[in-house]
């Protein structure tokens, strides 16, 4: 697992070591990997991405491996759209020497537009540089929102609906997205790693409710018990709006500026989904309030 100390990838471990799987992480920093608490229960390789000898040595270290899961990218750091890109080349060309069967890739939905941000152009550049002639059959899966404790996305939303009583709502805060609980990305997750149920290919991963980022402020708000006044405003852009956020929030202000740019475009499932493909995990998947309170909740950190 390449991207196994952020937030989607050190849950996945957790998933995959319960299912009785031999889980490898490689990352730069291993002293990072070892922060977590299923370190002693995986095998851990030094893997710089960004280097073809770094990421070839570290495949000759593992030994055979049958499934990747790339889950890295450098969203919000300078020059990370041909960064990302060069990166998911050198993993898919030591994929490929060391005959690795399927390559897993969680990235974005991508909607169709001329304009869209390095984030979310990136992610299907990502994809594109996994596939390589000869190599591992790839499967994509693309998310909009992943609700949960952690997740980058809904803590802006956290911070920003418990900390403004009255936000203004620019045109773009009406913009359909098709969120999804964490629970459910690792459902989909683990079962795009069996090639007997899943097809390479492009596949939407979405909740089953379909919602806007100001619906999603104002559930979030009644579900954490906080009464919260949406103002429609006209413009700015979201570009706009993004640089002058990303001095409020607290997290990097590059990741913050490309997060929010991307709110311009409506972020809904638009690929086949892979509910044709996958069973709905028991009890069905989460509804939007369901995964609030999931995260919201006294486990919410592994939500």
């Amino acid at each position: 697992m390449i991207g196994a100390s952020g937030y989607v990838g050190s849950r996945l471990v957790s998933v995959l070591l319960t299912g009785g799987h031999r889980v490898v992480v490689a990352g730069r920093s291993l002293d990072k990997l070892a922060d977590y608490g299923w370190f002693h229960d995986v095998t851990a390789v030094q893997l710089d991405a960004d280097d073809p000898l770094s990421t070839n040595a570290a495949f000759e270290q593992i030994g055979p491996v049958d499934l990747v899961y790339y889950l890295a990218h450098g969203i919000g750091q300078s020059g990370f759209r041909e960064a990302d890109s060069r990166a998911a080349a050198n993993v898919a060309a030591a994929s490929q020497a060391a005959g690795v069967e399927r390559i897993v890739y969680l990235g974005g939905f991508v909607p169709e537009s001329e304009s869209l941000s390095d984030h979310l152009a990136g992610r299907a550049e990502v994809a594109q540089a996994l596939r390589v002639d000869g190599g591992p059959e790839v499967v994509w899966l693309g998310a909009a929102l992943i609700i949960g404790s952690g997740s980058t996305s809904f803590e802006i939303l956290r911070y920003v609906a418990d900390r403004f009583p009255v936000l203004p709502a620019p045109a773009w805060m009406g913009n359909r997205i098709d969120p999804i609980s964490i629970r459910d990305v690792l459902h989909y997750l683990v079962a795009a790693g069996e090639s007997d149920q899943v097809p390479a290919g492009d596949y939407d991963i979405c909740g089953p409710d379909v919602t806007t980022y100001r619906g999603l402020v104002a559930t979030y708000a009644r579900l954490a018990g906080t009464r919260r006044l949406t103002v429609p405003i006209g413009g700015p852009a979201a570009g706009v709006a993004a640089r002058v956020s990303a001095a409020a929030l607290p997290i990097p202000a590059g990741l913050a500026t490309d997060l929010i740019t991307s709110l311009d475009h409506p972020m809904s499932a638009a690929r086949e989904g892979i509910r044709t493909v996958v069973p709905d995990p028991p009890g069905g998947l989460l509804t939007v309030d369901e995964a609030i309170r999931r995260a919201l909740g006294p486990d919410g950190s592994q939500a």
